[in-house]
C-alpha cells in the first residue's frame, strides 16, 4: 500500500528516495520468480496495491480508488471464491491493517493449493497513518503469520538491511529536530535529508553478508506455499 502525499517535487523525492521498498535486489528476485508463471494466463491478486499496478495479470485491490485499482475492498474480507488465485502478494500493507492474521488467513483461502503467496513487511519504519498504522513485524512475526494461516513458510529475509533502517531512522530524527525548530520545516527537511543520506541504503547488501543482519533491517519479505 501506497500513498502518495502532494505532487510535483515532493512525490518524486518520495518514490526516488524513500518509498523504494519494490526496488531493493531481494524484492525483485522474487517478484520475477513469483510473476512469472502469470505468463501462462494464470490469475494472482495485488492486496494493498497502491498507486501502481505491479503486473498486468494481477488483480488489484485497496481500501482506496484510485485509476490502478480493479476493486476496492477490506484485505480481511476478500470479495473472491476459494482457491481462485495461483498468486497473491501484498507489499507493505499488513501494518495498516487492525488484523493483519486475518488479512493472511484470507489471502490464504482464496489461493489455489500450491499456490503461492509473497508478504513484504516493514521492520524499521516510522509511524505513517495511510489510513492507520498499527503493527511492525520482525522475520519471526513473518514467520507466524504464514503458519496460523496454514500455509508452509519457504523463506523470510531482510528485504532491505540495515542501512535503510539506518536511512530511516536518521531521516525521521533530523526532519523531527527541524520541525521542533520551525513546524513547517518538517517535510522539507525529510525530504532533503533522504537524498542526502540516501547513500547508506547502498550499504544493504554489503551488511546483509554480517550474521546479525536482521536487527535493523528496514523489512522483512516472506514466501509461503498453500499445502496440495
Amino acid at each position: 500500500m501506497e500513498r502518495s502525499e502532494g505532487g510535483g517535487l515532493g512525490l518524486w523525492v518520495s518514490r526516488r528516495f524513500w518509498s523504494t521498498y519494490r526496488n531493493s535486489g531481494p524484492v525483485v528476485r522474487a517478484l520475477d520468480s513469483l510473476l512469472e508463471p502469470l505468463a501462462t494466463g494464470q490469475r494472482g491478486l495485488n492486496v494493498g496495491a497502491g498507486e501502481r499496478r505491479a503486473h498486468p495479470a494481477l488483480i488489484a485491490i485497496d481500501v482506496a480508488r484510485s485509476s490502478a485499482i480493479d476493486c476496492v475492498a477490506d484485505a480481511r474480507r476478500l470479495p473472491f471464491q476459494d482457491r481462485a488465485f495461483s498468486v497473491v502478494l501484498s507489499q507493505e500493507t499488513l501494518e495498516h491493517v487492525a488484523d493483519p492474521f486475518m488479512a493472511v488467513r484470507e489471502m490464504g483461502r482464496v489461493l489455489k493449493h500450491t499456490g503461492r503467496l509473497l508478504l513484504q513487511t516493514p521492520f524499521v519504519l516510522g509511524y505513517h497513518p495511510n489510513p492507520e498504522d498499527y503493527w511492525r513485524f520482525t522475520a519471526a512475526g513473518v514467520r507466524g503469520l504464514f503458519e496460523q494461516a496454514g500455509l508452509k513458510c519457504e523463506r523470510v529475509e531482510p528485504a532491505y538491511g540495515a542501512g535503510t533502517g539506518l536511512h530511516r531512522i536518521l531521516v525521521e530524527f533530523g526532519a523531527g529536530l527541524a520541525g521542533r525548530v520551525f513546524g513547517p520545516a518538517y517535510r522539507p527537511a525529510k525530504g532533503f535529508l533522504a537524498i542526502v543520506l540516501f547513500p547508506l541504503k547502498w550499504l544493504d547488501g554489503w551488511l546483509s553478508k554480517s550474521g546479525p543482519s536482521d536487527r535493523i533491517a528496514g523489512g522483512f519479505l516472506g514466501i509461503g506455499t498453500k499445502p496440495a
